[in-house]
């Protein structure tokens, strides 16, 4: 029986954050140690699917030999493979002598108006070409609807939006060869949330052959029809969002198929291992663990804690993230001394709301310290405000999203993180094996099997700022010491062992073939 191996994602995006970095760094490292070809499976809509992909390709954070999938683009016809972009013209004129249009300078962007200047069209084109990526449309200048063109400019939906309440009614996604495949239709409930009302497919003569009530039940058919290609073989299903795949999948679950979940994050919602509500992402695998065939985790910890309250003895696998790039050490003389970092999602639960009130405190010490936070997500305003309010504007800098991390670690003095829990911690691992010391909270998981304290960095027992403050102003005043952790952090191997990572997965897979 041969073995197939597909990673479970809802969307791999332009921006990526640390999930999405540690699925993709587990199908490279196994694509080169054990020779699998992974599967990339997603199944939310991506209008840029072909264009997300091949940037995968060309940044090398993904083997060409990677196979990839989308649900959408499956039923869409969308193909993978580089193509020429369509040709949209931007001189036509309507026929309708009411309507005028204007450029949108230094674009290719252009609105079609009436004489008091209200919208009937805004196009919006691709930066470097006269391709469409959508039209808005309006009526009486209040939108109410939009046409969506995926990578290469076919059609590829449209939506109709509410005047009332400016929410999707309808969406009807396109076939490249331009007929319907796929009805969506929405209705606000009572708590004015625009839900999914139902979901009709359509075959290529536009006949109705499917209606499903939910998303998870699209997702279920799309994925048996797929599976029918390997009814003879081994599926190795990889889920890195349980709250999305496993709970619907798990109720058609075939003999040839094995689930393997993964926890990135802590699995609770406070500090009692027994007692804690469970972290609604991942209930399903706790309460429906019999259909889990194994359950990978980041530490040793954690392992511990669930075996103490859920058992799952023989399905736990402890699988830490590694890093997987080479690294060239830089001189220490090159680090810019007084530079702090920080990389991180701009979200509650990173709370870099107390990293602001820790570098208040730091640069009373030491005026020209500084921090550059980068990142992206729904915190941003939020976080501003709070530089704006300390005064901190010339010291701290919310930098946005920057996928191109090296440099930045290769240039800090010291990474601080801050968040208020972590499966394991991706930046931490990423700074020490860029020789840059960590100054972390002491939270439940990871930052502890990576952090020596006192040696690469600090660890802080949680929420206390000013211990946290001194230990920054501490490392930066002293070179001597701050060069010491920097030497020590760099040798932290087993981080970076390709070898003994492969091997956990190997064994991972081995233990559940039958």
């Amino acid at each position: 029986m041969k073995n197939h191996y597909f990673f479970l994602f809802p969307k791999i995006d332009e921006k990526k954050n640390g999930l999405v970095f540690a699925l993709l760094k587990r199908a490279k490292i196994l694509n080169e140690k054990l020779g699998i070809n992974p599967i990339i499976i997603t199944t939310d809509y991506d209008r840029s699917l072909a264009q997300n992909y091949w940037n995968l390709i060309s940044s090398n954070l993904a083997p060409p030999s990677i196979g990839y999938l989308n649900l959408y683009g499956d039923l869409q016809g969308t193909p993978l493979r580089l193509a020429e972009k369509k040709y949209h013209k931007n001189d036509k004129k309507m026929f309708n002598e009411n309507i005028s249009n204007t450029q949108i300078p230094d674009t290719f962007n252009q609105r079609f108006h009436d004489k008091k200047n209200k919208n009937y069209l805004y196009e919006i084109r691709q930066e470097d070409s006269l391709t469409l990526r959508y039209v808005n449309t309006f009526q009486k200048g209040i939108k109410n609807g939009r046409l969506i063109y995926d990578s290469y400019g076919h059609l590829s939906c449209i939506q109709i939006i509410s005047l009332e309440t400016q929410t999707v009614i309808t969406e009807t996604y396109f076939h490249i060869k331009g007929y319907p495949v796929i009805i969506k239709n929405y209705q606000l409930n009572e708590k004015k949330k625009n839900i999914l009302l139902n979901i009709f497919l359509l075959d290529e003569n536009s006949v109705i052959t499917e209606v499903f009530d939910l998303e998870s039940q699209l997702i279920q058919y799309w994925f048996l029809k797929l599976s029918q290609n390997y009814t003879n073989d081994l599926m190795n299903i990889l889920i890195d969002r349980a709250i999305h795949f496993y709970e619907p999948l798990r109720h058609i679950k075939q003999k040839n198929m094995r689930f393997i979940g993964t926890i990135h994050a802590t699995h609770l919602n406070g500090p009692d291992i027994y007692r804690a509500s469970i972290n609604r992402h991942y209930r399903s695998y706790f309460e429906h663990s019999d259909e889990l065939d194994a359950l990978v985790i980041l530490t040793e910890r954690q392992k511990e804690h669930i075996q103490k309250r859920f058992g799952m003895h023989g399905k736990l696998f402890v699988i830490p993230h590694i890093y997987e790039k080479s690294i060239k050490h830089v001189k220490f003389t090159d680090r810019n001394p007084l530079s702090c970092l920080t990389i991180a999602r701009y979200d509650k639960a990173k709370n870099l709301d107390s990293l602001i009130r820790i570098f208040k405190a730091v640069i009373k010490e030491i005026p020209n310290a500084y921090l550059n936070i980068y990142g992206f997500g729904g915190e941003r305003v939020f976080l501003q405000n709070e530089i704006d309010n300390y005064q901190l504007n010339d010291h701290i800098k919310l930098m946005g999203y920057n996928e191109n991390t090296d440099s930045l670690y290769d240039q800090a003095s010291l990474f601080l993180f801050s968040s208020r829990s972590e499966g394991f911690g991706m930046a931490v691992l990423e700074a020490l094996c860029h020789g840059c010391p960590v100054i972390s909270y002491n939270i439940d998981y990871g930052p502890s099997d990576m952090i020596h304290d006192s040696e690469n960095g600090y660890l802080i027992p949680f929420e206390d700022e000013a211990l946290f403050a001194q230990k920054v102003i501490d490392l930066l005043k002293d070179q001597q010491k701050r060069q010491k952790f920097s030497e020590a952090a760099y040798a932290c191997t087993h981080l970076k062992d390709q070898e003994q990572f492969a091997g956990k997965w190997q064994a991972l897979f081995q233990a559940i073939q039958s």
